[in-house]
C-alpha cells in the first residue's frame, strides 16, 4: 500500500500508526495544532493542553472525549495501558 496525502479516510487502518483508533487521535492532534497556529499563538505544550482542555469541556461525546484523553496521555509521555 503506497501513501496518498491527498487521500483522507479515516476508516483507512495506517500502517505505522497501529491502526485506526490511533489515526483519529492524530487527526485530532493536528487538528488542534492547526487552530493553534492559524490564530497565530505559539504552539508548545501548555498551549496543546489549554485546547485539549477547552475542547473536553465542550464535547458531550464519550469516544471522542477517550480520543482527547489519549492525546493528554500522548503529550505527558504516558503510554495508556491496552
Amino acid at each position: 500500500m503506497r501513501y496518498d496525502p491527498f487521500h483522507n479516510n479515516s476508516e483507512d487502518a495506517l500502517p505505522w500508526t497501529g491502526g485506526s483508533l490511533q489515526a483519529k487521535q492524530h487527526e485530532l492532534l493536528g487538528t488542534l495544532v492547526q487552530e493553534i497556529l492559524c490564530s497565530g499563538k505559539l504552539l508548545n505544550r501548555k498551549t496543546l493542553f489549554v485546547a485539549l482542555i477547552a475542547r473536553l469541556d465542550q464535547c458531550d461525546d464519550v469516544i471522542l472525549k477517550t480520543h482527547y484523553e489519549a492525546i493528554f496521555s500522548l503529550l505527558l509521555g504516558r503510554l495508556a495501558a491496552e
